[in-house]
């Protein structure tokens, strides 16, 4: 909000007020953000001149007044001292004599008894900026904290199921190991089942070719016989 404000200040001070007016509103939205009142009565008062610098005297008297509100929320005499000053010119301005006649008198009786304003009223706002920044910390920190809290659910959501789909590709993949032992026991069984098989069907065969050997002498013995018997009866 302060860089605003001197941003602001110099595009006044080379006439460009638009973009001061600009600028200044931002570093008020900051101010009001940032939730101080002397800072934001400040802000308000900085506007107001900016306004008065412009032409733009009605805008410089509402502005005025607004700080003066803030102001009296506050209680600062060194407050009311800068507000009443701005006020006070707004009021020039806007061709109010006697109201900024008063105001100037406000303004030069605070500026008389500053030099008398208790150090404990400086130590408040000082105490007050340090809250303030001291609740900002926490809310960051909070923040911060959440966020920490949050990334650390992510992780575990993370490792979570990575464990879970672990363990469902190992299920699986014992699952597979035991069908593919079972399938070799199968298998196996099945060649011993071949193997027997061929062994019986060797022994047939063998069998059977000892049958068609005696077969093919009995029937040479039995050609041998009847040939003699059909000659001679030839």
């Amino acid at each position: 909000a302060k860089a605003l404000e001197i941003l602001a200040q110099i595009q006044a001070n080379n006439g460009n007020y638009a973009k001061a007016i600009v600028l200044q509103r931002e570093a008020l939205k900051k101010s009001i953000q940032f939730g101080d009142p002397v800072d934001i009565a400040h802000q308000y008062g900085h506007m107001s001149q900016i306004f008065l610098s412009a032409g733009k005297n009605r805008e410089a008297l509402e502005q005025a007044y607004t700080a003066k509100e803030y102001a009296d929320i506050v209680k600062s005499q060194l407050l009311f001292k800068e507000t009443f000053k701005v006020l006070a010119q707004a009021l020039e301005a806007n061709d109010y004599p006697r109201k900024a006649l008063k105001a100037y008198k406000t303004y030069y009786a605070y500026q008389d008894t500053i030099a008398k304003v208790n150090i404990n009223e400086r130590l408040l706002l000082t105490k007050n900026k340090i809250q303030a920044q001291n609740t900002e910390l926490l809310q960051a920190k909070n923040s911060i904290q959440q966020q920490v809290i949050k990334q650390d659910r992510i992780v575990m959501w993370g490792i979570g199921t990575a464990f879970i789909l672990t363990l469902f590709l190992l299920a699986v993949l014992l699952h597979s190991l035991r069908r593919k032992r079972h399938s070799q026991r199968v298998i196996e069984e099945k060649q011993k089942l071949l193997n027997a098989k061929s062994e019986e069907l060797n022994l047939s065969n063998q069998t059977l070719k000892k049958i068609n050997a005696g077969k093919d002498k009995l029937f040479s013995i039995l050609t041998h016989d009847l040939k003699q018997p059909f000659n001679q009866t030839l």
